[in-house]
């Protein structure tokens, strides 16, 4: 794979994230991580998410990372 198809990818991934991280605060309020994993990778089983992956995600969003907030377009 080319390294500018590997970035969209992870663009794509992180935009998919900040979805659901968004939907899970404005439905559920909070939801543990361990749950919200299980949710994402059942509702995308073709998403080739580590759980490493996943919580250095998390992490950056609660740290305000550059993940923290979905981008306009």
């Amino acid at each position: 794979m080319e390294n500018s198809q590997a970035q969209t990818l992870l663009e794509e991934t992180a935009a998919l994230l900040c979805t659901y991280f968004g939907a899970f605060c404005n439905l559920y309020g909070t939801v543990p991580l361990y749950r919200a994993l299980r949710i994402i990778r059942k509702q995308n089983p073709e998403l080739e998410l580590t759980e490493e992956q996943f919580l250095t995600f998390g992490r950056s969003c609660t740290s305000g990372g550059s993940h923290s907030r979905p981008r306009s377009s």
